[in-house]
């Protein structure tokens, strides 16, 4: 892992539940902190449907080691939530590498 290249900052978000007075489950994401990373766009897709249309964007997130990191965390990066799909370890606790996945809905006036 090169540490120059590690120029981005993204803020990893683990999730928090709880029960609402209804009795309905509610899961809230709270941020554990800031870090650099390398960010690597991997794919990008529009998807329509009627009067929708929906953003897909799959990036590659590489930080140094945690060992914290799971799935269930997500990555705040330009504004977007992204899904942790999968962390791999590099090396030996050198770094990690997360692919990640966003997605936005557009509404388009007709």
């Amino acid at each position: 892992m090169q540490p120059g290249k590690l120029n981005r900052k993204i803020t990893l978000q683990k999730p928090e539940k709880d029960v609402a007075a209804s009795g309905e489950a509610i899961v809230t994401f709270v941020s554990v902190g800031e870090v650099w990373a390398d960010v690597k766009p991997l794919s990008g897709k529009e998807l329509y449907s009627s009067s929708q249309r929906l953003a897909q964007a799959t990036d590659e997130f590489t930080i140094r080691f945690r060992k914290d990191l799971t799935p269930e965390f997500r990555i705040q990066y330009q504004g977007q939530d992204f899904n942790i799909l999968t962390v791999i370890e590099i090396g030996m606790r050198d770094g990690l590498k997360i692919v990640a996945e966003s997605r936005a809905e557009y509404r388009d006036v007709n």
